[in-house]
């Protein structure tokens, strides 16, 4: 995948599953599903950058970053 940062897709992909695993043990309705979405949207509405990098997007695609 070109133009895909691999190391911050895949720390992302493990905090939402860790989230979303931790939201199944508290017996959270839709647990997986609510668990990762809420904590991976939090994180990235509080600016995270992963490994202290942009998010990078396709150029012309309408996202806040490339405005």
């Amino acid at each position: 995948m070109r133009g895909v940062d691999l190391p911050a897709l895949a720390l992302t992909l493990a905090i939402g599953a860790l989230a979303g695993t931790l939201a199944h043990l508290a017996h959270l309705p839709l647990g997986y599903l609510l668990g990762s979405l809420v904590t991976t949207g939090a994180i990235a509405a509080r600016g995270w950058r992963p490994f202290g990098r942009r998010s990078r997007c396709r150029p012309g695609s309408g996202c806040a970053s490339c405005r």
